[in-house]
Order: structure tokens, then C-alpha cells, then sequence
């Protein structure tokens, strides 16, 4: 199945897709960056754009920055991954 030129492969990547169309609704009069995942609940954004990193202190999303070649990348986001996890069970 497709839905907006995604493949869909389960019934929770559908809703997903339909739940960011209408978070988009919701703030499309206000001027934020192109990738912001607080908006989506989102805990960590792994991401090698220094804009995106540069971003995340400035609205406040967490971001791990991984760039390329990185032979440890994969136990970097498995270690940012579980702080995060730690902060947040913490926080609750």
C-alpha cells in the first residue's frame, strides 16, 4: 500500500504518517526549522548536518551528530540511546 509515496508495511507506520500530516496542520504558520522531532515526540534525532545540531541547542531537541566514516557509529547511537532513555525514565 502507498499513502502520500510511502510504501506502508504496517498499520502503525500508516498512523504515524497520518499523525505528522496533521502536527504539520497544526504549526504550519509558524517558521521552524525542517526537521524539528520534539514536534513529534521524538527523543533523539540522529542526524550529520551541523545545522541540525546547531538547531537542536537552539529549540531544544536532543541530537546525536554521526558523520561519515564513523566505524563506531552503531554503538554510538546504541550509547546516546540508552542516556537518553535514562534521562527521560528519570524525568518520569
Amino acid at each position: 500500500m502507498h499513502f502520500l509515496g510511502i510504501t506502508i508495511f504496517t498499520s502503525t507506520r500508516l498512523s504515524m504518517d497520518i499523525d505528522t500530516k496533521e502536527k504539520f496542520r497544526e504549526n504550519r504558520d509558524v517558521t521552524l526549522p525542517q526537521k524539528m522531532p520534539s514536534h513529534y515526540r521524538i527523543s533523539l534525532h540522529i542526524d550529520d548536518e551541523e545545522v541540525v545540531q546547531q538547531n537542536a541547542r537552539s529549540y531544544g531537541y536532543r541530537v546525536l551528530r554521526i558523520c561519515d566514516p564513523d566505524p563506531d557509529w552503531v554503538q554510538k547511537v546504541l550509547d546516546e540511546a540508552e542516556r537518553v532513555r535514562k534521562i527521560e525514565e528519570n524525568n518520569n
